[in-house]
């Protein structure tokens, strides 16, 4: 998990925080700075206690947002995506799959996370595949396929936009 500036600044972060009122607001960055501060200095047990500060902002997270109505449906919606965002996955499906209009849930999903359907498959396809070329021997093409994309050439260009970078200069980087 990487929390940088542009983590914390993100529209999806934000749109999640403007539920919070004051108090849980400021608890949550007082969680992200005592975050920031396990994983500079390192000390003993930091590893755990890294795991149980993330643990902790994700339920708050959660709680939050499951105390909104429509979340409900966010929640499980998000979750759904996660588990399968490799797959050919559309808002269409997933609308018929969660008994809903797709329009409905098209602005429900950008209403709640401040950004489209497609835009956060999106996303999460090109972390996913910036983590894999980081970390695998997977081929780019392979990477390509694993992360959900269909076409290497639309992969790197869509890569190439978001990093900057080509998938191949970033490993060799």
């Amino acid at each position: 998990v990487e929390f940088n500036n542009s983590f914390l600044e993100s529209q999806l972060l934000q749109s999640v925080i403007s539920h919070f009122n004051e108090e849980e607001t400021e608890e949550l960055i007082l969680l992200f700075q005592m975050l920031e501060k396990e994983c500079n200095e390192k000390k003993r047990y930091h590893n755990d206690i890294i795991q149980l500060l993330l643990k902790q902002i994700y339920f708050m997270l959660l709680r939050n947002t499951c105390s909104h109505s429509q979340s409900n449906h966010i929640g499980k919606i998000i979750n759904t995506i996660h588990c399968r965002f490799r797959e050919k996955l559309t808002l269409e499906k997933l609308a018929k799959e969660c008994n809903l209009n797709t329009n409905y849930l098209g602005c429900l999903f950008k209403n709640n996370m401040g950004i489209s359907f497609n835009e956060y498959v999106l996303d999460l396809r090109l972390k996913y595949a910036y983590s894999l070329i980081l970390s695998s021997n997977f081929t780019i093409n392979e990477v390509c396929y694993e992360s959900g994309f269909s076409s290497p050439s639309y992969f790197t260009k869509l890569f190439y936009k978001r990093f900057g970078k080509t998938p191949a200069q970033i490993r060799k980087s």
